[in-house]
C-alpha cells in the first residue's frame, strides 16, 4: 500500500529501473530499510521451513509420506526437525535461484503459490466449520467473501502462468504425486496383510526349537511386527519361520514398536505364550527417544534371564566369556522385504503404483535404519507381494514318447 500510494503521487513520471520499493525511502534510510527487509525474508524462510516439517511429519503419521527420519530437538512434539527435507528445500532453493536467476523473475511462481495457499486455506476452514456444524448461511457468506478476493487473485496471476507460474504448478504436481502414490499403494497392499494367531501356533514352534533334524539358526530368532494385537502377527512371518525355510531357534521373539505422545518414555512389556520358546515384547517409547531396538531388546532379555524369566540353553552360553554375566547368547534379526513379481495379474497402472512405491522405499531407508539395528546380525529376507495371481492356463499331462 505504501508502494502504490507512492505511486500515485508521482503519477506520470518514468521510472525507468528503480523500483518503488526503494524510491518510498527517503536515502538516509535506504540501508536500514534494505536491512529490514533481510530480516524480513529470514524469518519468513524460517516460518516455511518450521511449517514444511510440520505438515510433512503429520503426512507421515496418516501414511501420506514415506518414512523418513524425524528428529525431535525439544520435549515438545509439534517442535521437530527433518534432516532430508531440510536437505530437498536446499537443493529446490538452489534450482529456483539457478532458474529464475533474479528476483524479478519469480514474481508470477510466487504470486501463484501464495494464492493458492490462501485458496486451500479458504476451502479447509469452510470444511472445518461445516464438520463443526456452524449455520450454512454464515459459512456461504464467508466462503463468498474470500472467494471473491482470493479468486481475483488467482485470475491475476493465471495470466503470468508462462512467466514462471508453471514451476509452482510442476512443484505442487511432484509433492502431490508422490503423496498420491503412497496412498494408492497403501489402499492396493491393505488387504494382503494377514495377521495370524500366536498361539495357534505355539506347538509347531517348540517342536521346531526342539527339532535337531534342522541346523540351529540362532539361539535368538527376532522379528518386529505391525500387529497391534499381543496374540497376532503376520502370516508371512510365521510362513518364513515354518514354511520357506525351517528356522530352528532356541528362543523365538515377536517385538512391536509403540510410539508415545510423551517424549521420554521407556518401557516394555512381555506376553510369555511358550517358557523358553515363545514370546512378545512390546516396547512403549516416547517421541524423542532413538529406536535403537538391538540395544533396548539385549537389555530386555538380560533382565528376563537375571530374573529366571527366560532360561537360555547351556549351548547359547558355552562360548561366552565369564566377564559377560548376561550370558543371553546370539541374536538373529530377520526382516521380510517387499518385492513385486511377475506373478501378479494386475492393471498397468496398478503395477506403476507398486513399482514406484517399492523404489521409492529404498532411497528412504528401512527398518535397519528406522529402527537402529546392528547390520552383522540382520538377515533380509524377500517376500514376494503378490496382489493378484495370475490365471494360468490347465497344463496337460502326456505319455512319454516310445
Amino acid at each position: 500500500m505504501g508502494q502504490g500510494a507512492w505511486l500515485l503521487e508521482h503519477e506520470g513520471q518514468i521510472l525507468g529501473e528503480r523500483n518503488p520499493f526503494y524510491l518510498l525511502m527517503p536515502d538516509w534510510f535506504l540501508i536500514l530499510g534494505i536491512l529490514i527487509a533481510t530480516f524480513a525474508a529470514i524469518i519468513a524462510s524460517q516460518a516455511l521451513i518450521s511449517g514444511s516439517f510440520t505438515l510433512v511429519g503429520e503426512a507421515i503419521r496418516l501414511n501420506l509420506f514415506p518414512k523418513v527420519k524425524v528428529v525431535f530437538p525439544s520435549h515438545m512434539k509439534g517442535q521437530l526437525y527433518i534432516p532430508s527435507l531440510n536437505l530437498m528445500l536446499w537443493i529446490g532453493c538452489v534450482g529456483i535461484m539457478l532458474h529464475f536467476q533474479e528476483s524479478a523473475a519469480m514474481e508470477a511462481a510466487y504470486g501463484l503459490a501464495i494464492t493458492v495457499t490462501m485458496l486451500m486455506t479458504t476451502m479447509l476452514l469452510m470444511y472445518y466449520l461445516r464438520l463443526k456444524r456452524y449455520p450454512v448461511f454464515f459459512v456461504a457468506v464467508l466462503f463468498t467473501l474470500y472467494a471473491v478476493i482470493e479468486g481475483a487473485f488467482l485470475a491475476a496471476n493465471l495470466l503470468k502462468f508462462m512467466h514462471g507460474g508453471y514451476v509452482t504448478v510442476v512443484v505442487a504436481l511432484l509433492i502431490g504425486g508422490l503423496m498420491w502414490i503412497w496412498l494408492e499403494a497403501g489402499k492396493i497392499k491393505s488387504g494382503l496383510i494377514e495377521m495370524v494367531k500366536l498361539p495357534d501356533y505355539q506347538s509347531q514352534l517348540k517342536q521346531l526349537s526342539s527339532d535337531v533334524d534342522f541346523p540351529k539358526y540362532a539361539t535368538h530368532l527376532v522379528f518386529l511386527s505391525k500387529a497391534r494385537r499381543d496374540d497376532e502377527v503376520e502370516h508371512a512371518v510365521m510362513y518364513s519361520i515354518l514354511n520357506k525355510q525351517p528356522k530352528r531357534a532356541d528362543v523365538y521373539w515377536f517385538v512391536h514398536v509403540e510410539v508415545t505422545d510423551e517424549p521420554d518414555t521407556m518401557a516394555y512389556y512381555v506376553r510369555t505364550y511358550e517358557e523358553d520358546d515363545l514370546y512378545r515384547i512390546h516396547f512403549k517409547l516416547g517421541f524423542r527417544v532413538p529406536q535403537q531396538i538391538t540395544g533396548l531388546l539385549r537389555q530386555a532379555i538380560s533382565e528376563l534371564v537375571t530374573n529366571n524369566e527366560v532360561h537360555i540353553s547351556k549351548s547359547a552360553q558355552k562360548y561366552h566369556t565369564q566377564s559377560d554375566k548376561k550370558r543371553v547368547g546370539d541374536f538373529k534379526f530377520v526382516i521380510l522385504k517387499e518385492i513385486l513379481t511377475s506373478e501378479n495379474d494386475l492393471p498397468f497402472w496398478k503395477q506403476w503404483v507398486l513399482a514406484l512405491h517399492l523404489t521409492i522405499k529404498e532411497f528412504t531407508g528401512g527398518p535397519v535404519r528406522w529402527f537402529g539395528l546392528d547390520g552383522s546380525i540382520v538377515e533380509t529376507e524377500p517376500v514376494p507381494l503378490i496382489v493378484k495371481p495370475m490365471a494360468h492356463p490347465k497344463l496337460v499331462r502326456l505319455n512319454p514318447p516310445n
